[in-house]
């Protein structure tokens, strides 16, 4: 599994030869309706908060970030549709916020067409990071497979011989 920290997806962004003064333009593919929009308004939040303390700061060696948000209605028809749109007219440097891993698979695929980045920040499908891996798609969040395992371990030593029911990613 890769792991990469936002940070360093923005350093790499940096090297496309943009002068100082261009914004980095981080397209935004989340659900702000349809069943994930609770998940998606809460992204939103934490990349606004983010985006507002980087550029009072001065951006990202002077560079400010500017947010593109499309909502993709917690539908993987729809987060490809969107992510070519960002990709295409609004000419985003990378993408963030899927956080169902249908959607990410989908547009993980789109994203490495386009020779461009994305950063999931939820889904947790262990085919994102595994079998349909792609040197494009990035997960900044355990897979389902890591939390799967750390609570058998945690349920094995807390609760030893316990009947277990477990529903989730």
């Amino acid at each position: 599994m890769k792991t990469i920290h936002y940070g360093a997806i923005l350093l790499a962004l940096l090297t496309t030869g943009a002068s100082a003064q261009n914004a980095i333009r981080i397209g935004v593919v989340t659900p702000l309706s349809g069943t994930y929009a609770g998940i998606g308004q809460q992204v939103k939040w934490g990349l606004d908060l983010a985006a507002a303390q980087i550029n009072a700061g001065g951006g990202v060696m002077g560079r400010k970030l500017e947010l593109i948000y499309e909502d993709e209605e917690a539908n993987p028809a729809v987060a490809v549709q969107k992510a070519e749109k960002l990709f295409q007219v609004s000419k985003v440097d990378f993408l963030t916020g899927t956080v169902n891993s249908g959607s990410t698979l989908a547009v993980g695929q789109l994203a490495e067409r386009n020779n461009r980045l994305i950063a999931t920040t939820v889904s947790f499908a262990d085919s994102i990071t595994a079998d349909k891996c792609s040197p494009n798609v990035f997960r900044v969040n355990a897979r389902a497979g890591m939390q799967s395992a750390a609570l058998a371990d945690w349920l094995a030593q807390t609760k030893p011989g316990a009947n277990v029911f477990y529903l989730g990613p």
